[in-house]
């Protein structure tokens, strides 16, 4: 009370202090950075090892075992998992939460660097690479040069360099350019005449250029170093004058072996088209700790200067676009959620003033919170702005219940002065704990790790910041106004009458239920089993989905098929994307055997992702030769990785890649035959064939040579090879000798070939070697030590949700080979991790509101009796979610702790007038009178809250889609909250104290908790 009084004889010092909160406020929230969603570190380090021209077995067997034991003897390892495709292998490591990254590189760093000397030839040294949500690409671009200009040059000698010079971007890849090097083209015979190899020609052209110091000497008077080398150009007619001496010590030059010397730019290995027109695409990754919207920006500023150069420059995707989208239905959704509060605060006041007096608080309380997220280094991003929509109707909650009690206050005071403090004292220690209750939900939810920690680390702040900033301007902002306006409560409003009838309803009905209390219970027993029905028949997935439209198409070919044949075949998807309207931009990318489309969604786009997967699966799923797979895909959330979409996965392990294809293929039946699937992908399905030359080594022994030897040469034949670099202008090119094209793509030709031996003589290839031929996976995987594949199900739209089960039951019926089971894959775990977390989040969050509110009641069975309200609310909520379809999520379970911080508000107000009341009154009238009086607060505080969410819920953006679970669960569970409290927590608190509704005890068989 003192404190309030002073306040109340201080109205300048306040006002001054609330300048200064809008003012710095203002500061705050402009200078935030803006970002889609918060910075993510995963627990995961990636080990990437390459060794150029192995084939996937060899890499499995020669390089990625070896890492991975290597790997497994580490600290706070939880899953070793690897992925071995043709020339390199990657091991991914999932460390546990709790690890040090820091010291887990260190460690993995070493442990690198000592296995380097054991790896074959030819390995490079393995690369460690850290892994964080913003690896992705920040922007995509397509450049074109209309005038004919050579774009590649341009990007890659210029405009790449200075995108990279730029602060925040850590780098720029291009797709679709090609590269020059200086082709030495051999002459076979001359070859053969001169009895020359290979590696004898590129040591020459090697030793032609180098540069070495060879001492100090003295010129007169000076010491001075001396160095000595040789120096080639490639454009100097020396170059082809290298002087080469052949085996029988003849002297020839570079010219009398070779047919070609010259620039050669590489054959195209890939194709990128932009919107059907040839491009290359630049995508740029900006640093961890940069700006999204700065980074974009500066790039945007930086292309402008070279478009007048020739080069058209088109964004083909931008994260400081999606960041703005998001963030502005954010803002739109805020600005709604005030009015809509507003609107509640002058339909139960009647009173501009009075409306206004509550209203004022929301900006003051949001500027306070974003001095204090600033100084946390927090950003503004999809996760701070959905806080702040979800605080609003809460932010003017004390202020409601101080206003209301002051008004009532003023009602028998004179003085608005004496109505201010007395009206705020009386209300103090309710709104602090309601205040408390809210917070303490939040601090476990703030300290737990995983993902689902990180990502709620900031609404857990925003939220606990802007409660605690709303009770500070509840007890000083309110009663300071309150007293200057002055408002006068209008009696003859329509909401009273509605309230009268409200009231008089309850005033007959309660005591009919005070005299049942036991019936009352058997009821609630009814309602929570009902709850947990619903609750078995919804839907889980870690995250929801936030596709916008767009899709992502990969149309894989048959090993080896040339890239002309594969363009020409997937032109016809192509014109079908472009020529869809709910596309906007299409993009290409054929290299490999896979031709990779992107599809961008339009503005406004009303198809959803999954129907678009379900339209291009039937259209073009059946296409012979193409093997298409199509997968939904959002504009640019962090969160659509974890997004199981319309796909179901199931992943089996065995030791044997046998038994494992043999396995996957049952899979793939039985899959096959649930309802609802579209498409069954297969990992064996991509198997190839593959040559395997076996060298005899007797054979190659007796014929003067080694099989290393042997395969040198062949590698020569079909690869070349490098004999150097040589420096010509500002770039670098590779030297590269090789033999006439296409002279040994056939089998024939290649071992009718002469090979040389040590000793002179000359062996055709197939007189020491046979070729095998196998068939094998492009891709190898494995996990803690096990071979492991998935198999992915493809589900209609409509069975996204029910194929599961289907799915399940059918592989659970499934007699696999011996030796392979039912495994989890590094996502699955994840995700079991991730619920593990927040399910221990959600039980230390109930205790600490059971604390807080034991400590405030000093009784622990009041404080068991308002926490009651939290199983009222889960009718509400598990029934919102089931009748609009939606699944259960992370972000639901966030949904639920916030939930529980606002349901025992209610509880607390009741329970609160309930003691206060019982003092002057019998205990039947005080319960009856304490849920009238506290009705009219109890409504306003709900509404505002549940209609400041209600914009959430009609959000067409993709970022507000992540969210809707939250907005679901909580105006669900505060609609039942606030009706099933209202009736059902006075019969509890008779239950529950073992009092009669006449204030008489009850026998002790009645009695819930014993004092």
């Amino acid at each position: 009370m003192k404190f309030i009084r002073l306040i109340l004889h201080r109205p300048a010092t306040v006002f001054l202090l609330i300048a200064s909160v809008i003012l710095f406020g203002i500061t705050s929230l402009t200078s935030m950075p803006l970002e889609y969603m918060p910075d993510m570190d995963m627990p995961i380090e990636m080990v990437m090892v390459q060794w150029p021209g192995a084939d996937a077995d060899s890499i499995e067997r020669l390089v990625t075992e070896q890492v991975e034991d290597t790997c497994e003897t580490m600290t706070d390892i939880n899953t070793v998992s690897s992925t071995t495709q043709d020339n390199y292998a990657m091991v991914q490591l999932q460390y546990n939460y709790s690890a040090d990254m820091d010291d887990a590189y260190s460690e993995l760093k070493a442990a690198m660097d000592n296995l380097s000397g054991d790896l074959p030839d030819g390995c490079h040294a393995p690369t460690i690479m850290e892994i964080s949500m913003s690896t992705s690409a920040t922007m995509s671009i397509s450049a074109t040069s209309p005038g004919g200009e050579n774009v590649q040059e341009t990007l890659k000698n210029t405009v790449v360099p200075q995108l990279e010079s730029l602060p925040g971007v850590a780098k720029v890849d291009l797709s679709g350019s090609n590269e020059e090097y200086l082709r030495v083209v051999l002459d076979e015979t001359k070859m053969d005449q001169y009895g020359l190899s290979v590696a004898t020609i590129g040591a020459a052209i090697s030793a032609a250029d180098f540069d070495m110091p060879v001492g100090n000497v003295t010129v007169g008077s000076q010491d001075i170093a001396l160095s000595v080398g040789g120096n080639i150009e490639i454009a100097s007619p020396d170059f082809t004058s290298i002087p080469i001496q052949t085996a029988a010590g003849q002297t020839i030059k570079l010219g009398d072996v070779t047919t070609f010397c010259n620039l050669y730019e590489k054959k195209a290995d890939s194709i990128s088209r932009y919107n059907g027109n040839p491009s290359v695409l630049l995508k740029v990754t900006k640093q961890n700790s940069a700006s999204t919207i700065s980074v974009c920006s500066s790039v945007k500023d930086a292309l402008g200067t070279y478009s007048a150069e020739g080069i058209d420059f088109q964004i083909v995707s931008s994260e400081a676009d999606n960041v703005m989208d998001s963030l502005t239905s954010v803002v739109q959704n805020l600005l709604v959620g005030v009015v809509l509060t507003m609107a509640v605060l002058f339909l139960f006041f009647g009173n501009i003033r009075a409306s206004l007096i509550v209203g004022c608080s929301m900006p003051v309380s949001i500027l306070l919170a974003m001095i204090l997220l600033n100084a946390k280094g927090f950003a503004f991003d999809m996760m701070t702005g959905t806080s702040l929509i979800i605080a609003i109707g809460m932010i003017v909650d004390n202020s409601i219940v101080v206003l209301e009690s002051c008004m009532r206050a003023q009602s028998h005071e004179a003085n608005f002065k004496e109505a201010a403090a007395k009206g705020t004292g009386e209300v103090l220690v309710s709104i602090f704990a309601s205040t408390l209750t809210t917070v303490v939900v939040y601090v476990p939810l703030a300290m737990a790790s995983g993902m689902a920690g990180q990502m709620a680390g900031p609404l857990s702040w925003t939220i606990s910041l802007t409660m605690l900033s709303s009770f500070i301007c509840a007890i000083t902002v309110v009663p300071l106004v309150f007293s200057l306006a002055k408002p006068m409560e209008k009696t003859e409003l329509p909401i009273n009458r509605v309230l009268d009838k409200i009231k008089s309803f309850y005033r007959r009905v309660i005591p009919g239920m005070l005299r049942h209390p036991g019936r009352v219970l058997i009821a609630s027993v009814a309602i929570l089993l009902f709850s947990l029905l619903l609750a078995s028949r919804l839907n889980f997935v870690l995250f929801p989905s936030d596709y916008d439209g767009s899709v992502q198409i990969n149309v894989n070919f048959r090993s080896g098929t040339k890239l002309e044949l594969m363009d020409q075949q997937v032109q016809s998807l192509e014109r079908a994307l472009l020529s869809d309207e709910n596309f906007k931009n299409v993009t290409l990318d054929i290299s490999g055997n896979t031709a990779a489309f992107t599809a961008y969604a339009a503005n406004e786009c009303e198809r959803t992702s999954e129907a678009a997967v379900e339209k291009y699966l039937n259209d073009f799923g059946d296409v012979p030769g193409m093997d298409v797979a199509v997968t939904p895909t959002g504009s640019g959330s962090t969160t659509s990785m974890m997004s199981s979409g319309n796909t179901v996965d199931v992943t089996i392990a065995s030791d044997s890649l046998d038994a494992l294809k043999q396995g996957a293929g049952m899979m793939q039946d039985a899959m096959t035959q649930v309802p609802g699937i579209i498409r069954v992908d297969n990992d064996f399905m991509q198997s190839r064939s593959q040559g395997r030359l076996l060298i005899d080594a007797q054979k190659a022994l007796r014929a003067g040579t080694s099989q290393a030897s042997v395969g040198m040469q062949v590698r020569y034949l079909l690869s070349g090879s490098t004999a150097m670099t040589l420096d010509y202008g500002d770039k670098t090119y590779d030297v590269v000798l090789e033999y006439p094209e296409e002279r040994y793509n056939d089998i024939t030709a290649l071992m009718g070939h002469p090979i040389a031996t040590q000793s002179g003589r000359l062996v055709t290839l197939e007189d020491i070697a046979d070729i095998q031929y196998t068939t094998t996976l492009p891709s190898i995987s494995r996990q803690d030590g096990q071979f492991i594949t998935t198999v992915t199900a493809t589900t209609s739209e409509a069975a996204k949700y029910t194929a599961a089960d289907g799915i399940n039951a059918a592989v659970a019926g499934l007699d696999f080979p011996d030796g392979v089971t039912k495994a989890q894959s590094a996502q699955d775990k994840m995700s079991n991790d991730e619920i593990g977390n927040m399910s221990q989040t959600l039980l230390i969050a109930i205790f600490l509101v059971f604390l807080v509110m034991a400590v405030q009641f000093d009784s622990p069975r009041l404080s068991i009796m308002i926490m009651l309200c939290i199983p009222f609310s889960l009718a509400g909520s598990f029934g919102f979610l089931f009748v609009a379809g939606r699944p259960m999520s992370i972000m639901g379970i966030m949904g639920f702790l916030m939930l529980f911080g606002i349901v025992v508000n209610n509880g607390i107000l009741l329970v609160d007038a309930t003691n206060q009341m019982r003092k002057t009154m019998p205990l039947e009238e005080a319960l009856i009178q304490a849920g009238t009086t506290r009705l009219r607060p109890i409504l306003m505080t709900s509404l505002t809250t549940i209609l400041s969410m209600v914009p959430m819920l009609f959000s067409t953006d993709s970022g507000m889609s992540m969210m809707k679970e939250m907005a679901y669960i909580i105006i669900g569970g505060l609609c039942a909250s606030t009706i099933l409290t209202m009736f059902l927590m006075p019969p509890f608190y008779l239950l529950i104290r073992g009092e009669r509704a006449d204030g008489s005890k009850r026998g002790k068989k009645f009695k819930l908790f014993k004092s």
